[in-house]
């Protein structure tokens, strides 16, 4: 097994799912990956189109190259259609009874009514957790980092920050709200498995999230094998899996415990959601100020609509990291592109 100790080189592929309605953030997590994402760990970064004009947020994007500094010549813009044609052909045959969900989600952006922002006229936030999976197929390095173009760094990080001394990447296990076991419980039996008593420690349910390579590619056969093609089950599901707690399921069914593919010590990123409240945010500002977040993340439906004082202090983050200010840079699509909610 290879270990973060024994190879520092080209450790991590980078990856983040985009529409055009999140570019000012993408940009600022370009700027934060140049600044304090060791280069030598990156094999590549791969940002992933998820928007109903594919062609303009592919020329956005390259727009935005320069931004990642050393690593732009790292970066790699892809299509949901080439992540989708990697699915080995044992896994590509529909079932019969998913012919009209398949041919819907497939060529949704023909249709006149309820077509939405993201991949073909789907749902963004839906189609993203299926590219999330999907891309395990797509990546080089022994592990992957996803993340949403929301997160950004706000301090240095190194190998030990995603990889633990033996080379499992690093997680974090905490109780889960009510919504979050749902989302478990649901995962769990579509897998065919027991789910885990409702008080039970759980991994994360939102990025960052580190996976070595081998295990995400794994778990995608495994999950398509129970489910059929993701881009379809994620396009027209109504139930509450989600894609991490999918690979959750998985993983414990592989390995018998989600210890045993992952370590602790992930350091939680201090994301400000659309639902966050205004002291709840004040507290993650809290965290971020005495340098006890690798991460910030901002919905994009926040930015530009928090408190004075609020973004007050998140420009003065933004200005002491030597970020961007959003808003101010010209990224911004001037386009109502759906959001990943």
């Amino acid at each position: 097994m290879t270990t973060a100790s024994t190879r520092h080189t080209d450790l991590f592929d980078i990856t983040t799912v985009i529409f055009r309605g999140e570019l000012e953030l993408l940009e600022l997590q370009a700027a934060s990956l140049d600044r304090f994402f060791p280069a030598e760990l990156v094999r590549r970064i791969l940002v992933l189109l998820n928007d109903v004009d594919e062609e303009a947020c592919g020329a956005a994007v390259e727009r935005l190259r320069p931004a990642y500094g050393k690593l732009a010549p790292k970066v790699q813009i892809a299509s949901p259609a080439h992540l989708f044609a990697l699915r080995p052909a044992e896994l590509a045959r529909q079932q019969p009874r998913n012919w009209p969900a398949h041919w819907f989600t497939k060529y949704r952006h023909r249709w006149p009514w309820g077509r939405k922002g993201g991949w073909r006229g789907n749902r963004g936030w839906s189609v993203q957790q299926a590219l999330k999976l999907a891309v395990g197929r797509a990546v080089q390095a022994p592990y992957v980092l996803i993340l949403d173009a929301k997160n950004h760094l706000v301090r240095p990080v190194r190998v030990g920050s995603f990889v633990g001394p033996d080379g499992r990447p690093r997680s974090h296990l905490a109780c889960r709200d009510r919504q979050q076991r749902r989302w478990i419980e649901a995962s769990f039996i579509r897998m065919g498995m027991t789910p885990p008593a409702p008080d039970a420690p759980a991994p994360p349910s939102v990025t960052p999230v580190c996976v070595r390579t081998v295990v995400l590619r794994d778990a995608v056969d495994a999950i398509e094998r129970r489910i059929g093609p993701v881009e379809t089950f994620f396009a027209r599901k109504r139930k509450f899996e989600t894609e991490f707690m999918l690979l959750y399921a998985y993983v414990v069914g592989r390995y018998g415990d989600w210890s045993a593919a992952f370590d602790e010590g992930l350091v939680p990123s201090a994301t400000i959601f659309r639902s966050t409240g205004d002291e709840a945010i004040r507290e993650l500002l809290d965290r971020v100020e005495r340098g006890e977040a690798d991460f910030l993340a901002i919905h994009g439906s926040r930015m530009g609509k928090l408190e004075p004082d609020v973004q007050d202090r998140l420009e003065a983050i933004w200005r002491r990291c030597e970020l961007p200010l959003p808003g101010r840079s010209g990224a911004r699509s001037s386009t109502g592109s759906e959001a990943a909610g």
